[in-house]
């Protein structure tokens, strides 16, 4: 068994589907990027998710939206287009797990809510009586610190 993880973003929205015996079948494409002697390469992930269980979460996976993905790679299969050129077969990954990512730049939304959150929360620690996050810390916390050798 080939288990891969990667992180990447979402070329396209999901695509949906049933098979004959009625069993969901949910397609996401996924770029993942790396970077050999200064060019920067492309690959081209199909995920696979079976079953329902997955139907929360395909409401909010995007185009764009940067994924994490764990599951079972099968070999790349070469095959013979129509012009009669040699192809290699997308990399294809059966998923066990998804989760979302946070990194990159979010979205407006999510900027707003994050805004909203942060707001909220030096208000509540204001009035507790809690100092401010930018506050100084004291001479004796500063000198302690640096007496400590790093453990690394």
């Amino acid at each position: 068994m080939n288990y891969v993880h990667i992180i990447g973003r979402l070329g396209k929205d999901p695509e949906t589907r049933f098979t004959a015996d009625g069993l969901k079948v949910t397609v996401l494409v996924v770029a993942t990027n790396s970077r050999k002697a200064g060019k920067e390469e492309t690959i081209w992930w199909r995920v696979t998710l079976w079953g329902d269980r997955w139907d929360k979460m395909v409401t909010y996976l995007t185009k764009g939206k940067p994924v994490m993905i764990g599951g079972e790679m099968r070999k790349p299969e070469l095959y013979t287009d129509k012009g009669g050129q040699q192809q290699l077969s997308s990399i294809e990954v059966t998923a066990d797990y998804v989760k979302f990512v946070p990194y990159g730049k979010p979205d407006q939304a999510e900027q707003a809510e994050q805004g909203t959150t942060q707001q909220s929360t030096a208000q509540q620690d204001t009035a507790l009586g809690a100092a401010p996050a930018s506050a100084p810390e004291s001479e004796v916390e500063q000198q302690g610190a640096e007496e400590e050798p790093l453990p690394f």
